[in-house]
């Protein structure tokens, strides 16, 4: 996007909603940092009084960009608003992660703080390691060079976006050795993230993945969002297909 410098009044209402301080008021002029701005569209979905904001036509990359900080946007090949995944929180409908399996999410960045997919590339190359299988409809997968490896594209590993998702699967038995892993790679990085662990409920009510982050010592915050899959049809693991 873009600032028409000469409908701009300098009111400063663009730099209060932008989530990434990449505007700023200079003598009376609303100044924007192109290397902040991660074309998230926050100031203009919250109005600008003269309508001196404007959208320009992005190309690759930067329309990868927008697809993860733009909440309102669409991913183009897996259909997901946001940042394009959807596949592990809906696992009763899609049926990602079996019985045996542990689905692991790294959400890097966050507003105010932002990731390069120099650090999203790391965390990809941590879980390759240990032969995860990638989500195949997720904007980071997409941009995958080798999905075994997890190396990324090495156009878009300068790209700076609000955040982005890292989603694979693996066998419940590597999942202490990941763990270990990721704390390490959290000293390598230079931005925050979160991880998130998902697997089926067994039959006696505890998951694939209890007794490893007890044995480990790590919190957990089962507050974490589950979608249901409300009037989607079930998955059915017991024939491994849509009810």
């Amino acid at each position: 996007m873009k600032i028409n410098q000469e409908k701009c009044v300098g009111c400063g209402q663009c730099a209060v909603y932008c989530p990434m301080s990449a505007i700023e008021v200079v003598n009376r002029k609303a100044i924007l940092n192109e290397k902040k701005c991660v074309n998230c569209y926050n100031c203009i979905r919250n109005g600008c009084p003269v309508k001196a904001l404007e959208v320009t036509e992005l190309q690759w990359p930067y329309t990868l960009q927008e697809s993860l900080s733009c909440p309102t946007g669409v991913d183009e090949k897996s259909g997901v608003s946001g940042r394009g995944t959807a596949e592990m929180k809906t696992n009763e409908v899609t049926g990602r992660i079996g019985h045996g399996k542990v689905g692991i999410c790294l959400e890097f960045g966050r507003p105010g703080t932002g990731t390069t997919f120099y650090d999203v590339e790391k965390a990809c190359k941590c879980l390759g390691k240990h032969h995860a299988y990638f989500e195949p409809l997720n904007p980071v997968t997409y941009v995958m060079s080798n999905t075994e490896t997890g190396e990324i594209q090495e156009d878009v590993k300068p790209l700076f976006v609000l955040s982005a998702i890292v989603e694979a699967l693996i066998d419940a038995d590597q999942l202490e050795a990941v763990l270990e892993d990721v704390k390490m790679l959290a000293k390598e990085v230079d931005t925050v993230f979160s991880v998130g662990v998902s697997s089926l409920v067994k039959e006696d009510g505890s998951t694939y993945f209890d007794e490893t982050i007890e044995k480990m010592g790590l919190s957990v915050y089962p507050e974490g969002k589950t979608n249901v899959g409300l009037g989607r049809p079930l998955f059915d693991f017991s024939k491994g297909e849509q009810r």
